[in-house]
């Protein structure tokens, strides 16, 4: 009796160590889908720390910073400012 329980513990370990490793092996379609979620939330992050330093510029009146995140040819306008045009260069 002793063995049987012994065989029936021993094989349902066996199937559960199996089943565990069939799920950790990754299909390449999912690590492709893994690898492109991953660099999404890397340029999220990216962008809010962006976000971020330009705020932090702006409320500093940081100018020298500003003109780094803004294209050279950039020009300002606004519908209070109509014929204005700033450039940060």
């Amino acid at each position: 009796m002793k063995t049987v329980k012994f065989k029936l513990i021993s094989a349902l370990l066996l199937l559960i160590i199996a089943f565990s490793l069939t799920n950790c092996i990754i299909s390449k379609d999912d690590k492709k889908e893994y690898d492109q979620l991953k660099a999404r939330c890397e340029l999220e992050s990216q962008n809010k720390s962006t976000v971020r330093q330009v705020f932090e510029a702006i409320n500093a009146r940081d100018f020298e910073k500003m003109r780094t995140f803004y294209a050279p040819e950039y020009k300002m306008t606004g519908p209070r400012l109509p014929n204005a045009k700033f450039r940060l260069t």
